[in-house]
């Protein structure tokens, strides 16, 4: 029992869905101005689960359509070692991305926006083609990034309206986050 739990949080790659919750709460963060978080309204709570949805769906699914070249590269990983089947990470997969795409529409319906929703749809493609077709084409890298971006967006849509002084905000904000991408990408 304790085997096949560690199996699924190493194919999940829990450690690291940190960063889809920071992702959110930095996008609510820069455009709302708060200084901190009191209680977060629902469509925050929405949004964050639906940001680890997308998170998790990408790792499972990575590991789904890798799963020839992990088992000459990295045969101890949960699916070319045997611990999980590919059918039932396949679906774990799906599913999780049913629960991103789901909680995109509870964020969108909490926030009284559609954007919410249609940030999910793009999340919901993005994280979809990146592992089925574009992972080792030039187009990866840049879908990989706009997947951490489109949720931080997902925050930004939480917000019932952003002021003249929150959009500013959020130009500058993400001017700087894609010269850094610019930075780290011309680097490789």
């Amino acid at each position: 029992m304790f085997a096949s739990l560690l199996a699924w949080v190493r194919l999940l790659r829990l450690p690291n869905h940190a960063t889809a919750v920071a992702d959110v709460l930095a996008g609510y963060l820069i455009v709302s101005q708060a200084r901190a978080i009191d209680w977060p309204a629902p469509a925050l709570w929405w949004a964050i689960l639906a940001s680890l949805g997308f998170y998790a769906a990408g790792m499972v699914l990575n590991d789904v359509f890798d799963l020839a070249i992990d088992r000459e590269e990295r045969p101890g990983r949960p699916l070319p070692s045997g611990q999980i089947g590919v059918r039932a990470a396949a679906a774990a997969g799906n599913l999780l991305m049913a629960v991103g795409s789901a909680a995109a529409c509870a964020t969108a319906f909490a926030a009284q926006s559609p954007w919410p929703a249609l940030v999910g749809a793009l999340l919901t493609a993005a994280v979809w083609t990146y592992n089925r077709h574009a992972k080792v084409t030039s187009l990866g890298p840049v879908l990989a990034e706009s997947q951490s971006a489109a949720a931080t967006v997902l925050a930004f849509s939480v917000l019932p309206k952003l002021s003249e002084t929150q959009a500013k905000t959020l130009r500058q904000a993400l001017a700087a986050a894609k010269l850094e991408e610019l930075r780290w990408l011309s680097a490789k």
